[in-house]
């Protein structure tokens, strides 16, 4: 007699037990379908940003960026090239005024002799 009170209160718990293991489940399963999306937005980030470097190394391995950076930041021409070096103080002017633009300490007619010009500018 006392196994059929039972049955019933045992049959409901192992439906609660049931119930509650489904839901962890559940729960478990929507954590790791987060999971996985935030890896796949992580690996589109990464291949995105390893296709920009594959870019970024190529242009800068190219023939052409190589040279342009000897010709910038090294100073040296080609032959037959004459470099021309551009006043600091002229990069922050605009056009109008940089055409205009002439040294303050030159002169158009120099009345001294070359010999004369070296000493002060030496001295």
């Amino acid at each position: 007699m006392q196994i059929n009170k039972l049955l019933p209160w045992f049959l409901i718990l192992c439906i609660v037990f049931l119930i509650i293991s489904i839901i962890s489940n559940i729960y478990a399963m929507v954590k790791a379908q987060n999971r996985l999306l935030d890896a796949e937005q992580k690996v589109a980030s990464l291949e995105k940003e390893q296709q920009h470097l594959i870019e970024e190394k190529t242009q800068q391995t190219s023939q052409n960026y190589l040279e342009g950076q000897i010709r910038n930041n090294l100073k040296l021409v080609m032959p037959g090239e004459t470099l021309v070096v551009i006043p600091s103080q002229l990069k922050q002017l605009d056009e109008e005024t940089v055409y205009k633009y002439t040294p303050k300490d030159k002169q158009e007619n120099s009345t001294q002799r070359p010999l004369d010009e070296w000493v002060a500018l030496i001295l």
